[in-house]
């Protein structure tokens, strides 16, 4: 396995001398360009051009206080809009951080941090990175992986996982190590944090190939989730719906009129079997049964809330669009 050695660094690192931390045998640096939804590390450009100059490879990551999707979204849109100067020498992924710290933020906003909330946060964040042609990754810790993210996220892309010492106890995929906080690397004056990475990136890879064949990728699942939801509609309500993964018009107005309830509790429907399937997927734990009971209600008003969409308990076009455009 290649193993490259680099660091990360924020403003909190003061003067670097970059010729000297490549002399050192850092191959590449991840360099925060912000955080929030409007501030610019302080450092940023002075960084990320002195890392330039000395043909260090360069990754971003951006710190994240999001306390909904939008703003999520909106830190995305800041954080390309910094960066966009340098697109071009942008090797390693744009990551995004969201910790305990954003998690305390948002208590005292009146927003209570769960794993479904800053699952959706990190998503809506990386879509939009992955829109804008860049690499989109993750940036956790061992702790925080499993309290506040789904195995799902973790899947889907390149995780850049932070544990100190000897040895990585994190099992699932990753493609760097954060191992030190401590470090020391000449041209860096104090503490800097070190990091293996296990992924080799290519200079010459088009990011915007990569960001093409992962949003075929998505639209691929987006389609076929469609395609489950007219065999559900078909069987339930002994429709002739095109089974062609378009939700057009006809398919709209199927589920328009077969909106589902707490009414249908006593009836067996592959209609509701898919709408349990689906919310399962997204990380709420129910059986699939295809009867539309209380427990399926209350993880379907969770879904809601946490989505900005009515809590009312009735899957109708609303919620059945927003599972669908949603990951």
């Amino acid at each position: 396995m290649t193993v490259i050695k680099g660091i990360d660094v924020s403003k909190h690192n003061g003067k670097i001398n970059w010729s000297k931390v490549k002399d050192s045998g850092i191959k590449f640096v991840i360099i925060r360009a912000g955080y929030g939804s409007n501030t610019i590390d302080e450092r940023f450009e002075e960084y990320i051009r002195g890392a330039i100059k000395e043909k260090i490879d360069v990754g971003i990551y951006w710190f994240s206080y999001a306390t909904n999707e939008e703003k999520a979204k909106l830190e995305a849109k800041k954080c390309m809009e910094v960066i966009k100067p340098y697109k071009e020498h942008i090797i390693y992924p744009v990551f995004y951080d969201f910790e305990y710290d954003s998690v305390r933020y948002a208590k005292k906003q009146g927003v209570s941090i769960n794993k479904t909330k800053a699952t959706n946060f990190a998503y809506a964040f990386l879509k939009e990175i992955k829109k804008g042609g860049y690499k989109p990754g993750l940036y956790t810790n061992l702790d925080f992986s499993k309290n506040y993210f789904f195995k799902s996220i973790l899947r889907d892309y390149d995780v850049w996982i932070a544990q100190y010492g000897s040895r990585l106890y994190y099992k699932d995929p990753h493609v760097m190590w954060q191992y030190s906080e401590s470090g020391r690397v000449n041209g860096i004056i104090g503490n800097v944090d070190m990091n293996y990475c296990y992924k080799k990136y290519n200079k010459n890879e088009s990011s915007r190939n990569e960001n093409t064949s992962e949003n075929k990728k998505e639209d691929s699942s987006k389609e076929t989730l469609i395609k489950e939801l007219q065999k559900a509609l078909n069987k339930s309500y002994n429709l002739n719906l095109n089974v062609d993964g378009s939700f057009g018009p006809k398919t709209k107005a199927a589920v328009k009129e077969n909106e589902l309830s707490t009414k249908q509790g006593n009836k067996k429907l592959d209609h509701t079997k898919w709408l349990q399937k689906a919310l399962k997927g997204k990380g709420y734990s129910l059986d699939v049964n295809g009867y539309f009971g209380q427990d399926t209600k209350g993880k379907l008003e969770k879904y809601q809330r946490a989505n900005n969409l009515q809590v009312d308990g009735m899957a109708g076009i609303a919620t059945h669009t927003s599972i669908i455009n949603h990951k």
